[in-house]
């Protein structure tokens, strides 16, 4: 037959409990028979994954996912709920709402799935008076859910009640959904692997994204092996290419059945990496009855994601202990084994013992470090990746990071196109709406605030300052020697980057491959002023918040006893003040802080310690040191809880 481009359907998947008639239900919609394993046959239930191809009225067709119903199955149900558009909720007339009509919506919900099409099966056992109490009964069971107001028809797979109007639900359903955008490289969660004689190794599953073509490479993921596509087809039909959506079998080349299982990834080379572990927003179900206990932080757990479940550990953001049912949260699964992850995918947790489902959520970060305590930038990062501002996410990104990140970092976090990456933050920085942002490199593919820049030059410089001061007849310090030297480990274009800006703005010199200090010299003269300037501006840099006077010795680049002196110079100059021995600040985060105090003690005459801490803008730590400090400068008095202006 000729070959064709596909179309790109929606794909409807079934959910409801065992023996609810969907099976039944697929087959008197389709003409196929869902229930392809012989073993199901014997035992009446679906264990594997059925698939189907559904025409619709208006002359389009739906592919159709019949998943498990049978509590022993669910997570074969969770497989086939990954990458669907539309559920096709089936509700026995005779039974209503069961256990696993009850976990399977908790699973759509949590896979994102909200668009719904009911279907009161098996109406031909009950009269219309008791088809009226259990459509109520089921209304009432699905309040508070997204499907609270999902079209609800009878129907009888075995006498055809209702069909016809169930056919026309789905087509206007689908109508609805059509507009969604599926672009990108390629992502084909495998489902199953076999081998056809004569034509070799065969993948399925459901095409999350891009589009497949014949003699195409893609990648298996997690193994890394690449394969070839011979041919493609689409519910049994040959085609030219096949589009997001899509139900799609692969005929690959240079692979062998064994090479490949369900749960791996077929990717577009280079997009995606196997990740251990990810951050995520995580929601644990509510409880179901009473004696539900909360979530235990560090809880070993099943953690099921497009076509494969895993074990790992979840372990809660910031210290929190234990989670409440229904409560949603930040968290970290590191996993027992990799998985191909990205922004956005969604995620299903079941118990490790028993098993059955407790929650799921959004993968935010694939690739996050390890850790549970969340720095200022890091929340702020997590909870721009919940939302949808391109722009957002790639400043909170470069935000997070304390060195110059790579277009294609940013790329592989936001799961975004490079060439978007590029195109948003070049925009911007040509527009000079936000000039926090730099770009640095040849090709300006790295991007950092500007302070992060400065802060890296500076102890460029430092490390040249000290070399100047111990070798006074030397000329310069080798490239190699002076990345070598740098307090911690950079990759080698980002060094590049930060060297080429330092010669550029003057703040370093290169001569003969040798880098100098413009202000050291023979003998290193300035050191002692180049010292104070190194410390004012690593003071500068922290404003308000500066860290301890040796935190901040070590970050100017200076030891204890160069420090001591650069800031006993600051302090002379007036340029910087030390209000105890831990903290210092300059002369105009001092003033600002002080400003801040008188003005609310006009205002209010007295007030607590607490009160001027808010009216400064800090925390305790910064607020009692210096609150003490203008009490002994008689700048306010102390009288019990109670501060006025002296």
């Amino acid at each position: 037959m000729a070959h064709h481009k596909s179309e790109s359907p929606l794909i409807v998947g079934t959910a409801g409990h065992i023996d609810h008639g969907k099976s039944t239900l697929i087959e008197a919609l389709t003409g196929t028979d869902p229930d392809r394993l012989a073993e199901e046959k014997r035992r009446g239930i679906t264990i594997e994954l059925g698939f189907a191809r559904l025409p619709l009225p208006d002359g389009t067709s739906l592919g159709v996912v019949d998943v498990p119903g049978h509590e022993r199955f669910v997570r074969q149900m969770i497989a086939g709920a990954s990458g669907i558009d539309l559920a096709l909720l089936c509700i026995a007339a005779d039974d209503g709402i069961m256990p696993q009509t009850r976990e399977h919506t908790a699973v759509l919900q949590l896979l994102g799935i909200t668009n719904c099409v009911i279907a009161l099966t098996k109406c031909d056992l009950v009269d219309e008076e008791w088809i009226e109490l259990v459509s109520e009964e089921v209304r009432a069971g699905l309040e508070g859910t997204p499907f609270a107001d999902a079209p609800l028809v009878p129907i009888s797979a075995r006498t055809g009640q209702g069909l016809d109007e169930l056919k026309n639900v789905l087509a206007d359903q689908a109508r609805k959904l059509r507009n969604t955008s599926k672009e990108g490289p390629v992502r084909l969660p495998i489902d199953r692997v076999f081998t056809i004689k004569g034509a070799g190794t065969v993948a399925t599953g459901t095409l999350w994204q891009g589009s497949v073509v014949p003699d195409m490479e893609l990648e298996v993921v997690p193994s890394g092996i690449f394969t070839r596509v011979r041919s493609v087809q689409v519910h049994g039909s040959e085609v030219q290419e096949s589009l997001a959506g899509n139900r799609t079998a692969l005929n690959l080349v240079g692979v062998k059945k064994e090479d490949l299982d369900p749960g791996d990834f077929l990717i577009t080379p280079g997009t995606l990496e196997a990740s251990n572990r990810f951050d995520a927003q995580f929601t644990y179900l509510p409880a179901t009855n009473t004696q539900a206990k909360p979530f235990e932080s560090g809880s070993t757990v099943h953690i099921a994601h497009g076509t494969r479940e895993v074990t790992g550990r979840l372990l809660l953001m910031d210290g929190l202990s234990e989670l409440a049912p229904g409560q949603t949260t930040f968290a970290q699964i590191r996993l027992d084994v990799p998985l191909p992850i990205s922004r956005s995918d969604r995620f299903i947790v079941r118990s490790f013992s028993p098993v059955c489902v407790i929650g799921g959520g959004t993968v935010l970060n694939s690739i996050p470090h390890h850790r549970t305590n969340l720095r200022d930038a890091d929340r702020s990062l997590l909870a721009a990746l919940t939302e949808s501002d391109d722009l957002a996410i790639c400043h909170a990104i470069i935000d997070s990071y304390d060195i110059p990140v790579s277009e294609k970092e940013i790329s592989r976090i936001a799961n975004l196109p490079v060439e978007r990456i590029a195109k948003l933050l070049g925009s911007e920085a040509k527009s000079a709406k936000r000039p926090e942002y730099t770009s640095l490199g040849a090709n300006h593919e790295l991007w950092a605030k500007r302070t992060t820049v400065q802060r890296h030059i500076m102890a460029m410089e430092n490390i040249l300052v000290a070399f100047h001061a111990n070798e006074p007849a030397a000329t310069g310090l080798a490239i190699n020697a002076l990345n070598q030297r740098y307090p911690r480990h950079l990759p080698d274009e980002c060094f590049k980057a930060l060297l080429e800006e330092a010669i550029t703005t003057g703040k370093l010199v290169l001569e003969k491959n040798e880098i100098s200090h413009p202000k050291a010299g023979a003998g290193a003269r300035n050191l002692e002023k180049q010292a104070a300037d190194c410390l004012y501006a690593a003071l500068h840099s922290h404003g308000t918040t500066p860290p301890p006077v040796d935190d901040i010795f070590e970050e100017a680049g200076l030891n204890a006893a160069q420090g001591r002196k650069a800031l006993l110079a600051l302090e002379q100059q007036r340029r910087a003040l030390r209000v105890n021995k831990t903290y210092c600040f300059t002369a105009e985060s001092l003033q600002q802080l002080q400003e801040a105090t008188v003005k609310c003690l006009q205002e209010k005459g007295s007030a607590t310690a607490t009160e001027l801490k808010d009216a400064m803008g800090t925390s305790r730590k910064y607020a009692i040191p210096l609150l003490e400090y203008f009490d002994e400068k008689r700048i306010t008095k102390r009288s019990e809880d109670q501060r006025s202006l002296a």
